[in-house]
């Protein structure tokens, strides 16, 4: 290969590995969008009743029932349904909610 030929390949390396590199942080820009109008303070945060709770369980509304308490808390006793997902892994963001059911935490 010439010289020529070397600097053409080195060129056209370098503006691949930069173009896979622009490619892969737009990838990662584009993460899920968190739900619009979430709530900036616990007072923004709507609140149900046991009673509308037994409502909507009762009329099979399309519900993901979260127990953020411990795990040995859920162990020992928990809402029927309801999936454990401790506070801190959900403060943490290690945990997703799914986008198309509407989600119940609760923590006693």
């Amino acid at each position: 290969m010439d010289t020529q030929a070397a600097t053409r390949f080195r060129l056209s390396l370098r503006i691949f590995i930069v173009s896979v590199l622009l490619a892969l942080i737009s990838l990662a820009a584009c993460g899920p969008t968190p739900p619009p109008n979430l709530p900036t303070s616990p007072d923004e945060v709507p609140r149900i009743s046991i009673e509308e709770l037994l409502k909507k369980m009762d009329n099979g509304t399309n519900i993901l029932i979260v127990d953020t308490r411990s795990e040995s808390e859920y162990l020992a006793g928990h809402i029927k349904g309801a999936v454990s997902v401790t506070y801190t892994t959900i403060a943490q963001e290690e945990w997703q909610p799914p986008g198309d059911r509407e989600i119940v935490l609760y923590c006693a």
